[in-house]
């Protein structure tokens, strides 16, 4: 179905203005089509410890100060409880909230620069490793069935 959409959208273009147009009937049919892909009911263990193993050990923390290192080392009770949270808010729909405070630094951006002014600095956000592996996840869930 997908590709007979792909096909339609592609042998019903026009111009206008110099621009090509889709057929709106086609994009309808596309968009309506559903992926045939299993529902999707949470990630396991496994799957936790590739994402983990998926960052290098030196990213930087958030505001909690626990680095992927602690993270790769952490005892299996930890890792349970943490997969246990992250099930949990893909079941309901949410980012924890823990996950979205970042902490601000500002970093020089060249070592010619003068760091008494404002404009020789950066600000990076350092968000916590837990919201980064979750973001993995997230990503690894819905990156394989759209392509």
């Amino acid at each position: 179905m997908m590709l007979a959409a792909t096909r339609t959208l592609q042998s019903t273009s026009s111009t206008r203005q110099g621009q090509p147009s889709v057929d709106e009937s086609a994009l309808r049919v596309m968009i309506s089509a559903p992926l045939d892909t299993p529902p999707f009911t949470g990630w396991t263990m496994q799957q936790l410890k590739d994402g983990l193993k998926s960052f290098g050990r030196k990213k930087a923390p958030g505001e909690d100060a626990i680095d992927f290192a602690m993270l790769k080392e952490a005892p299996e009770s930890y890792l349970a409880s943490l997969l246990h949270l992250f099930n949990h808010a893909l079941a309901e729909g949410v980012f924890p909230e823990k996950c979205k405070v970042a902490r601000i630094k500002a970093i020089l951006k060249s070592p010619e620069r003068d760091p008494s002014l404002v404009s020789s600095l950066r600000p990076i956000s350092l968000l916590p490793c837990e919201g980064k592996l979750l973001e993995r996840l997230i990503l690894n869930a819905i990156e394989p069935p759209l392509w």
